[in-house]
């Protein structure tokens, strides 16, 4: 039986396209699949890294890490951050944004400015807020200091050291968010804006009807993405202060990375990490359902 070359091209056209997503299936498997399934398998062995020795423990390493006061603690903290930055950094990012568009001169300008932070280095950002919360010569105390309140310690006291850190986060990096939200609101056709406009709708209630149901996606998209960055903190808190008075600023990272490369028990260490994975996984769902249907008025 002859096969025609308009059969022959039917059957190899799905191949060669099957082959332009190889090297990404690849890639995907290498990168991300295999270490998964690795990490996985490791959680339920007692593996001191050191001894190259395996002993298969089943679940008890997740058993104990929600036993692990001090693990508790971190997750506690970590929730306590995110928190903070997610609301606090997505509030100034959409006002940043939303000002931005009411602005005629120098918005290109003010963009940039608003943009730089976030092309700055952990390191640098560290020195420079280290400097602004010093306790005798910091910045931020000088002009306390005209309003009548004493040096605060803001990286030395437990009840400051979070906040102070989540400041440090927002000022960091409101500036992606924040052109996700100018280029979401300079979509929104501006009929709908002069339509509401004509029927006599403030500013306020333009924004709350119209602006922010439109807003929807890019807002759910920013919700998930700070959330998921601030979850994984370690560095803002490592460079600033550690562990922090009293464990403050202890954070789930901060555990797997100490029980990792410190204490050397990479069992215990990947389930916690895989703990902290379902934490991020249970929020983003919850996002999900509440911010993920949209309806498109245009």
């Amino acid at each position: 039986m002859k096969i025609d070359h308009g059969h022959r091209s039917l059957l190899i056209q799905p191949l060669i396209n099957f082959s332009y997503v190889v090297p990404y299936l690849l890639l995907f498997f290498c990168w991300l699949v295999i270490p998964i399934a690795t990490g996985f398998l490791i959680s339920l062995t007692k593996w001191t890294f050191i001894s190259g020795k395996y002993q298969l423990v089943g679940l008890r390493n997740y058993k104990d890490a929600f036993a692990d006061e001090l693990f508790l603690k971190g997750i506690i903290n970590t929730l306590y951050y995110t928190t903070m930055t997610v609301i606090g950094g997505n509030l100034v990012s959409f006002f940043l944004a939303y000002g931005l568009t009411k602005v005629k001169r120098f918005r290109n300008v003010f963009r940039k400015i608003f943009f730089v932070p976030l092309l700055l280095s952990v390191g640098t950002t560290g020195i420079m807020w280290q400097w602004l919360y010093n306790t005798d010569f910091g910045i931020i105390n000088y002009y306390l200091n005209f309003l009548g309140i004493k040096n605060t310690n803001w990286l030395g006291d437990a009840r400051f050291s979070m906040p102070a850190i989540a400041l440090m986060a927002i000022w960091g990096s409101c500036g992606f968010n924040m052109l996700i939200y100018y280029a979401g609101i300079r979509e929104i056709p501006s009929e709908l804006k002069e339509a509401a406009t004509i029927d006599g709708a403030s500013g306020v209630q333009m924004l709350r009807s119209i602006i922010l149901p439109l807003l929807r996606p890019k807002i759910l998209f920013c919700l998930v993405i700070s959330t998921i960055s601030s979850i994984q903190v370690f560095d803002r808190p490592y460079m600033l202060t550690g562990v922090g008075p009293y464990f403050s600023n202890y954070t789930a990272i901060f555990h797997i990375y100490y029980q990792a490369f410190r204490y050397f028990r990479m069992g215990y260490a990947s389930a916690c990490a895989f703990v902290l994975a379902l934490l991020i996984l249970i929020f983003t769902i919850l996002l999900f359902l509440i911010l993920g249907k949209h309806e498109e008025y245009y």
